[in-house]
């Protein structure tokens, strides 16, 4: 799936990328960052929805998207994500169903 949401800060913008179901039932969401004035390369991160409702980091980082695509599934769950915007952001990406 690709999306076409993101989230601008003073220091860059986030940028959904594309998301990815897991076999427990977990979804793995693959967010860009790019920061603003020139100030380093776009990045990709993850973040973990949990079927519980909950959100995580991953504990992982890419220069790549195709990397992150490949690399996505084995990243390990960090800590759990305290931003709402984020969170926000990250809700609008998932599937319909699970959304709702």
């Amino acid at each position: 799936m690709t999306a076409a949401l993101a989230h601008e800060t003073e220091h860059g913008t986030y940028r959904v990328e594309e998301w990815r179901d897991r076999p427990d039932h977990d979804i793995d969401v693959i967010v860009s960052y790019r920061p603003r004035r020139d100030e380093g390369e776009k990045r990709f991160t993850a973040y973990r929805w949990h079927a519980d409702g909950t959100w995580s980091h991953l504990d992982a980082g890419w220069k790549h998207l195709q990397t992150a695509r490949q690399e996505v599934t084995q990243a390990p769950a960090g800590a759990p994500l305290d931003r709402p915007e984020l969170i926000a952001l990250l809700g609008h990406a998932l599937p319909t169903a699970v959304a709702s």
